[in-house]
């Protein structure tokens, strides 16, 4: 039996996605997008948006535009009136003061305040929001950290994912995999007896990650044969861990 470990996100999808939605994106389109924002992706999300099928990765329904500060710019021609009200008050107003600032600045000096992110996904119902510094982009760095936000807004980000990498293959595994996947395998017992009886080894599939906080996750894959994705996750607070299991093509557009 033929076993490859740690294949990266795109060969994940390029098993996983059938043939029918394959192309998400053109390498025309992703060219233009980088025009626009004036800097190239990361390769990793260059080639995961040519097969995200439905996984909307830099299709950020009700965002105008995918950079932070573009965002900010269209919310704060909708407070004009809230923030004129607010500087006639005394008291300050934690929420307030931040666009107060921003308002008062060139967009030029946007950055003494908050830092203009690459937004390359949001949480369905829009309380999280993931990007990746535009300066970083700008100055070429191949994989770079991915932010989350943590106001439910577009001015506070912490560093949550060490890499592009890594945040796609969690992604895929939250979003996407489990909910197609042909049997999930919870319990590390349970997980090894059916490793074992393929030949997979799992050490090698209990690969220690971190958050950028320092707190550690174990997250690797494998592909049988070419054709069966088996793919193993396991949290700090839950040392059960699960075993994804999908066969070739099982990915199919979410309705």
């Amino acid at each position: 039996m033929a076993i490859k470990y740690n294949v990266n996100s795109c060969e994940i999808l390029e098993l996983l996605v059938d043939d029918a939605h394959k192309e998400s994106f053109t390498e025309a389109e992703i060219k233009d997008f980088e025009a626009e924002i004036g800097a190239q992706l990361p390769q990793s999300c260059r080639d995961f948006m040519k097969h995200e099928d439905d996984m909307h990765l830099l299709n950020m329904e009700g965002c105008c535009r995918f950079l932070s500060h573009n965002i900010l710019q269209e919310d704060l021609k909708e407070m004009q009136e809230e923030l004129a009200d607010y500087e006639q008050e005394d008291e300050p107003d934690e929420y307030y003061e931040v666009y107060s600032k921003l308002n008062k600045l060139p967009v030029e000096q946007w950055g003494q305040v908050t830092d203009n992110y690459l937004l390359l996904w949001n949480e369905n119902q829009g309380i999280w929001h993931a990007g990746v510094l535009l300066s970083d982009l700008q100055a070429g760095v191949e994989n770079p950290a991915v932010y989350i936000s943590t106001e439910e807004d577009f001015i506070s980000f912490r560093k949550e994912f060490n890499s592009v990498e890594d945040f796609l293959q969690a992604v895929m595994i939250g979003d996407s995999i489990g909910y197609r996947s042909d049997e999930l395998i919870r319990g590390q017992e349970q997980i090894k007896a059916a490793l074992a009886k393929q030949g997979i080894d799992f050490a090698q599939l209990r690969v220690k990650h971190e958050y950028s906080s320092g707190r550690a996750f174990y997250m690797g894959n494998c592909i049988l044969n070419q054709d069966t994705l088996y793919y193993y996750f396991e949290n700090a607070n839950d040392k059960k861990g699960r075993l994804i299991v999908a066969e070739r093509g099982s990915r199919r557009t979410r309705h």
